[in-house]
Protein backbone atom coordinates (compact mmCIF):
# COMPACT_ATOMS: atom_id res chain seq x y z
CA UNK A 1 0.00 0.00 0.00
CA UNK A 2 3.11 2.12 0.61
CA UNK A 3 3.84 2.19 -3.06
CA UNK A 4 0.61 2.35 -4.56
CA UNK A 5 -2.02 4.01 -1.95
CA UNK A 6 -4.95 4.25 -4.13
CA UNK A 7 -4.66 0.45 -5.13
CA UNK A 8 -7.77 -1.30 -5.09
CA UNK A 9 -6.78 -4.85 -3.29
CA UNK A 10 -8.96 -7.96 -3.99
CA UNK A 11 -8.57 -10.66 -1.54
CA UNK A 12 -10.27 -13.85 -2.20
CA UNK A 13 -11.23 -15.88 0.88
CA UNK A 14 -12.41 -19.60 1.49
CA UNK A 15 -12.78 -22.33 3.85
CA UNK A 16 -9.23 -22.56 5.66
CA UNK A 17 -9.78 -25.90 5.61
CA UNK A 18 -10.64 -26.28 1.73
CA UNK A 19 -8.49 -24.08 0.85
CA UNK A 20 -5.11 -26.26 2.66
CA UNK A 21 -6.69 -29.75 0.66
CA UNK A 22 -6.93 -27.69 -1.91
CA UNK A 23 -3.28 -26.30 -2.15
CA UNK A 24 -1.73 -29.52 -1.02
CA UNK A 25 -3.10 -31.22 -4.04
CA UNK A 26 -2.49 -28.65 -6.96
CA UNK A 27 0.15 -25.80 -6.49
CA UNK A 28 2.22 -27.50 -4.07
CA UNK A 29 2.91 -30.38 -6.13
CA UNK A 30 4.65 -28.15 -8.39
CA UNK A 31 6.85 -27.00 -5.55
CA UNK A 32 9.57 -28.63 -7.08
CA UNK A 33 9.01 -28.14 -10.69
CA UNK A 34 12.27 -25.93 -11.28
CA UNK A 35 14.38 -29.01 -10.57
CA UNK A 36 15.24 -32.31 -12.01
CA UNK A 37 13.84 -33.02 -15.72
CA UNK A 38 10.99 -30.86 -15.20
CA UNK A 39 13.42 -27.67 -14.69
CA UNK A 40 15.94 -29.13 -17.43
CA UNK A 41 12.97 -28.71 -19.81
CA UNK A 42 11.68 -25.50 -18.09
CA UNK A 43 15.60 -24.69 -19.12
CA UNK A 44 15.56 -25.92 -22.57
CA UNK A 45 11.57 -23.92 -23.68
CA UNK A 46 12.52 -20.58 -21.82
CA UNK A 47 10.36 -21.09 -19.11
CA UNK A 48 12.75 -21.56 -16.41
CA UNK A 49 12.85 -18.02 -14.73
CA UNK A 50 8.91 -17.87 -15.77
CA UNK A 51 8.21 -20.72 -13.28
CA UNK A 52 10.87 -19.24 -10.21
CA UNK A 53 9.29 -16.28 -10.55
CA UNK A 54 5.64 -18.28 -9.97
CA UNK A 55 6.76 -20.25 -7.30
CA UNK A 56 8.67 -17.75 -4.95
CA UNK A 57 5.57 -15.30 -5.55
CA UNK A 58 3.20 -18.38 -4.45
CA UNK A 59 5.78 -19.02 -1.67
CA UNK A 60 4.98 -15.44 0.08
CA UNK A 61 3.40 -14.76 3.33
CA UNK A 62 3.17 -12.24 5.91
CA UNK A 63 5.89 -10.68 7.16
CA UNK A 64 7.99 -11.49 9.95
CA UNK A 65 7.41 -9.88 12.57
CA UNK A 66 9.33 -8.82 15.35
CA UNK A 67 9.16 -11.33 18.52
CA UNK A 68 9.74 -14.14 15.25
CA UNK A 69 13.24 -12.91 14.25
CA UNK A 70 14.41 -12.95 17.49
CA UNK A 71 13.09 -16.33 18.20
CA UNK A 72 14.94 -17.18 14.75
CA UNK A 73 17.71 -15.44 15.20
CA UNK A 74 18.18 -17.25 19.11
CA UNK A 75 17.26 -20.64 17.50
CA UNK A 76 19.71 -20.16 14.54
CA UNK A 77 22.88 -18.58 16.70
CA UNK A 78 22.09 -20.99 20.04
CA UNK A 79 21.39 -24.79 18.27
CA UNK A 80 23.74 -24.15 15.79
CA UNK A 81 26.96 -23.51 17.53
CA UNK A 82 25.29 -25.83 20.99
CA UNK A 83 24.23 -28.78 18.48
CA UNK A 84 25.83 -27.83 15.15
CA UNK A 85 22.64 -29.39 13.23
CA UNK A 86 21.45 -27.30 10.59
CA UNK A 87 18.09 -29.13 10.01
CA UNK A 88 16.84 -29.33 13.32
CA UNK A 89 18.04 -25.39 13.31
CA UNK A 90 15.61 -24.94 10.33
CA UNK A 91 12.86 -26.89 11.97
CA UNK A 92 12.90 -24.70 14.73
CA UNK A 93 12.31 -21.90 12.81
CA UNK A 94 9.64 -22.89 10.88
CA UNK A 95 7.34 -23.65 14.06
CA UNK A 96 8.31 -20.23 15.51
CA UNK A 97 8.51 -18.02 12.40
CA UNK A 98 5.58 -17.63 9.89
CA UNK A 99 7.90 -19.39 6.71
CA UNK A 100 6.03 -18.89 3.28
CA UNK A 101 3.06 -21.05 1.79
CA UNK A 102 5.26 -24.30 0.75
CA UNK A 103 7.02 -24.43 3.75
CA UNK A 104 3.73 -24.44 5.79
CA UNK A 105 1.92 -27.11 3.68
CA UNK A 106 4.50 -29.24 4.26
CA UNK A 107 4.13 -29.19 8.18
CA UNK A 108 0.37 -29.78 7.77
CA UNK A 109 -3.15 -29.03 7.79
CA UNK A 110 -3.31 -27.11 11.19
CA UNK A 111 0.52 -24.80 10.59
CA UNK A 112 -1.63 -24.41 7.20
CA UNK A 113 -4.83 -23.11 8.69
CA UNK A 114 -2.90 -20.67 10.75
CA UNK A 115 -0.55 -19.31 8.04
CA UNK A 116 -4.10 -18.62 5.84
CA UNK A 117 -5.62 -16.70 8.76
CA UNK A 118 -2.80 -14.72 9.21
CA UNK A 119 -2.38 -13.85 6.25
CA UNK A 120 -6.36 -12.89 5.56
CA UNK A 121 -5.84 -10.70 8.32
CA UNK A 122 -3.01 -9.07 7.87
CA UNK A 123 -3.99 -7.98 4.56
CA UNK A 124 -7.23 -6.79 6.37
CA UNK A 125 -5.21 -4.68 8.51
CA UNK A 126 -3.12 -3.28 5.77
CA UNK A 127 -5.14 -2.40 3.48
CA UNK A 128 -7.51 0.79 4.08
CA UNK A 129 -11.26 -0.99 4.08
CA UNK A 130 -12.38 1.85 1.02
CA UNK A 131 -9.80 -0.39 -0.77
CA UNK A 132 -10.19 -3.59 -0.19
CA UNK A 133 -12.82 -6.31 -1.38
CA UNK A 134 -12.98 -9.60 0.47
CA UNK A 135 -14.20 -11.87 -1.95
CA UNK A 136 -15.22 -15.89 -2.48
CA UNK A 137 -15.56 -16.47 -5.76
CA UNK A 138 -18.85 -18.45 -5.62
CA UNK A 139 -20.10 -14.70 -5.12
CA UNK A 140 -19.84 -14.29 -8.65
CA UNK A 141 -19.32 -10.88 -11.36
CA UNK A 142 -21.78 -8.74 -8.81
CA UNK A 143 -19.40 -7.71 -6.37
CA UNK A 144 -16.32 -7.45 -8.00
CA UNK A 145 -17.82 -5.59 -10.68
CA UNK A 146 -19.16 -3.11 -8.22
CA UNK A 147 -15.90 -2.54 -6.35
CA UNK A 148 -13.88 -2.17 -9.70
CA UNK A 149 -16.46 0.24 -11.31
CA UNK A 150 -17.40 -2.39 -14.24
CA UNK A 151 -20.45 -3.66 -15.68
CA UNK A 152 -21.08 -6.92 -15.02
CA UNK A 153 -20.01 -9.71 -18.10
CA UNK A 154 -22.68 -11.82 -19.69
CA UNK A 155 -22.46 -15.35 -19.03
CA UNK A 156 -21.40 -17.24 -15.88
CA UNK A 157 -18.61 -16.51 -13.64
CA UNK A 158 -15.34 -18.44 -14.90
CA UNK A 159 -13.91 -21.32 -12.71
CA UNK A 160 -10.55 -22.10 -14.13
CA UNK A 161 -7.73 -23.23 -12.31
CA UNK A 162 -9.67 -25.59 -10.33
CA UNK A 163 -7.63 -28.92 -8.87
CA UNK A 164 -8.28 -31.34 -11.52
CA UNK A 165 -7.33 -28.30 -14.59
CA UNK A 166 -4.39 -27.60 -12.54
CA UNK A 167 -3.40 -31.38 -12.12
CA UNK A 168 -3.91 -31.97 -15.95
CA UNK A 169 -1.90 -29.37 -16.89
CA UNK A 170 0.78 -30.25 -14.54
CA UNK A 171 1.06 -33.97 -15.82
CA UNK A 172 1.26 -32.43 -19.70
CA UNK A 173 3.91 -30.71 -18.48
CA UNK A 174 5.77 -33.45 -17.09
CA UNK A 175 4.90 -35.70 -20.01
CA UNK A 176 6.11 -33.25 -22.36
CA UNK A 177 9.26 -32.74 -19.87
CA UNK A 178 10.49 -36.42 -20.02
CA UNK A 179 9.33 -36.99 -24.27
CA UNK A 180 11.50 -34.09 -24.56
CA UNK A 181 14.50 -34.40 -22.28
CA UNK A 182 15.11 -38.14 -22.01
CA UNK A 183 12.58 -40.03 -24.79
CA UNK A 184 14.15 -37.65 -27.79
CA UNK A 185 17.80 -38.21 -27.37
CA UNK A 186 17.09 -41.30 -26.99
CA UNK A 187 15.23 -41.85 -29.56
CA UNK A 188 18.22 -40.49 -31.69
CA UNK A 189 20.58 -42.44 -30.30
CA UNK A 190 18.78 -45.26 -31.19
CA UNK A 191 18.06 -44.29 -34.77
CA UNK A 192 21.89 -43.35 -34.77
CA UNK A 193 23.04 -46.77 -33.77
CA UNK A 194 20.42 -48.45 -36.23
CA UNK A 195 22.12 -46.09 -38.88
CA UNK A 196 25.77 -46.71 -37.91
CA UNK A 197 25.70 -50.85 -37.49
CA UNK A 198 22.90 -51.40 -40.16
Amino acid sequence: MRIFPDAKVLLTVRDAERWYESVKGSIYTANNYNQGTVGLFLKLVGQFRRMNIVLSTSNQGPPVNEKGKHVLIFFRVRIYNEIGMYKLCKYFTYIFVIAGLFDTIGLGKSESVKFYNNWVNYVKKVVPPNRLLVFEAKQGWEPLCKFLDLPIPEGPFPRINDTPALLWNFKKLKIAAYVVVWGLPILIALLLAFVMFS
